[in-house]
């Protein structure tokens, strides 16, 4: 049975404007690592493309 855990804050990301260009659409993906070393992608790339298309609004 998996642990469940409940943190005391949500992280909010956020990605600085200097680093979108209006002129292409914005990719990305997501991965955390632990201090030991474990790490997880977001999109799993076993699974999906690994990496998420956010269209910018021009």
């Amino acid at each position: 049975m998996a642990a469940a855990y409940r943190y005391q804050y949500s992280p909010t990301p956020s990605i600085p404007a200097s680093f979108i260009v209006p002129r292409w659409d914005l990719m990305f993906f997501v991965e955390a690592v632990d201090n030991q070393g474990n790490g997880r992608n977001f999109p799993d790339f076993d699974v999906e493309a690994p990496y998420v298309i956010v269209p910018v609004r021009r």
